[in-house]
Order: structure tokens, then C-alpha cells, then sequence
């Protein structure tokens, strides 16, 4: 799962992504989804939950810095520890 509005209005590729899906399909695991979310707590929430509901594992990257936008060390906290 990646986290950024600039990933979702195309500022940014989603290079993380494509090189976490390579590397892991090369080691012959299944990638079932690319999940990509804005900086919204609700939608990465969503988003967090759809991914964790295809996947029994999930990695995430994106909006962890130190900006007034990057919620996701909060959302990630309140939806896995519910």
C-alpha cells in the first residue's frame, strides 16, 4: 500500500510499488493488490483495511515524514490495534 496525494494526482510515479511487486514476485510470491491512498486519515484507513482483506501480508510505504500531512503513523495504529 503506498500513501500520497502526489502519487494519486501523478506528480510522483509510484516507484516503490513497482519495485516491492518485482522483487516479491520474483521470489515466487503472489502480489494481490496495489493499493494506493491519499493523505486523508479516513481513506488511508479504507485502504488499509481493503489491502489487509486481500493479503495476508501487507506493506506499506509513503507518509511517514515529518510534514503536517503524513497521518499515517496514527491511522495505522487505530486500525490495527482495534
Amino acid at each position: 500500500m503506498s500513501t500520497g496525494s502526489e502519487i494519486l494526482q501523478g506528480l510522483y510515479a509510484d516507484t516503490n510499488a513497482r519495485f516491492l511487486a518485482e522483487r516479491l514476485s520474483a521470489i515466487g510470491l503472489e502480489v494481490t493488490a496495489i493499493v494506493a491512498a491519499p493523505d486523508d486519515p479516513r481513506k488511508v484507513a479504507d485502504a488499509l483495511r481493503f489491502a489487509a482483506s486481500v493479503a495476508d501480508v501487507v506493506l506499506c510505504s509513503g507518509g511517514l515524514g515529518p510534514t503536517a500531512d503524513d497521518v499515517n503513523r496514527h491511522v495505522f495504529a487505530q486500525v490495527l490495534w482495534m
